[in-house]
């Protein structure tokens, strides 16, 4: 829910900085995993690997996939987190579909916000949709015929 202290346009700027954020973490993935593989970084460490013990050689991938993980994930979940400003629950996930998601496996959660992170674009919730204040929500509500009462 909106606070006292802030706008409907506050919220939205906030949201759509934390989809930037969790667009460009996605498409980090391929350009990290290319220069990981091919790039003069791989060649270094290649040539540093070898030169170590291999439970060492296997700390430090670890560490790499480890750091790449997160990279990639920290902006998406930031971005999977935030909150409808009309009705307060989360915009991209309701808690039966993170229930179901979760029972299915970690791999459909990904690939749900994925496609929630390129296509979706209403609350998952209360249908508000994105960039629109409560009013627009509300109307949208009323042109489907559904009365709102408060």
């Amino acid at each position: 829910m909106i606070t006292p202290h802030e706008t409907f346009q506050e919220k939205w700027a906030e949201y759509y900085r934390l989809r930037r954020s969790a667009r460009l973490g996605v498409l980090a993935l391929p350009v990290i995993l290319v220069v990981l593989d091919k790039g003069p970084l791989a060649i270094w460490l290649k040539g540093i690997l070898g030169t170590l013990r291999d439970n060492l050689q296997v700390a430090i991938v670890l560490s790499i996939i480890g750091v790449t993980t997160f990279v990639i994930a920290w902006p998406l979940l930031k971005w999977m987190a935030w909150r409808c400003p009309n009705c307060g629950n989360k915009f991209v996930q309701t808690k039966m579909e993170a229930n179901v998601l979760a029972a299915l496996g970690k791999a459909w959660i990904v690939l749900i916000a994925f496609s929630k992170l390129a296509f979706d674009s209403r609350c998952v919730t209360c249908g508000l949709k994105r960039g629109t204040s409560k009013t627009a929500a509300d109307d949208t509500r009323q042109t489907k015929g559904m009365r709102i009462e408060r």
